[in-house]
């Protein structure tokens, strides 16, 4: 999930986990990142692109990241 709504994802992560629900992982937008598809865009190429290069990818069960520009 990728998303700017931060604190109400972050509540749905928490429940999941404590209800053993599944979940693929968060990628939350901060408020840094203009709301611009094109600079979106970009941003998540990059942070895939890092993510790879890292050899974490894709996101973890659970697993809680931000993306900032």
């Amino acid at each position: 999930m990728v998303t700017y709504n931060r604190d109400d994802f972050l509540a749905a992560t928490h429940d999941g986990f404590a209800s053993s629900g599944p979940h693929a992982g968060l990628l939350i937008l901060t408020h840094r990142l203009p709301h611009d598809p094109a600079r979106i865009v970009h941003a998540l190429a990059h942070w895939v692109e890092k993510r790879k290069e890292t050899g974490v990818w894709p996101l973890q069960d659970y697993e809680v990241d931000f993306l900032s520009y």
